[in-house]
């Protein structure tokens, strides 16, 4: 269960850096924002809390 807990994380994470690269260029996003966007719940970060959810859940 340890190994799924850490491919979690390192998904997690790969998606961050995945996102943060799209959003490199883009002038009217904060830093925060071209690592995660809350308004824009529906590609990676939708991804990204389903997988921190299972692992919470797994933890649990």
């Amino acid at each position: 269960m340890t190994t799924i807990i850490h491919i979690g994380f390192a998904m997690i994470i790969l998606l961050l850096l995945h996102h943060r690269y799209i959003h490199r260029n883009d002038k009217d996003k904060t830093g925060l924002q071209k690592w995660f966007q809350l308004s824009d719940v529906r590609n990676h970060e939708t991804v990204e809390l389903i997988i921190l959810g299972i692992i919470i859940g797994l933890l649990i």
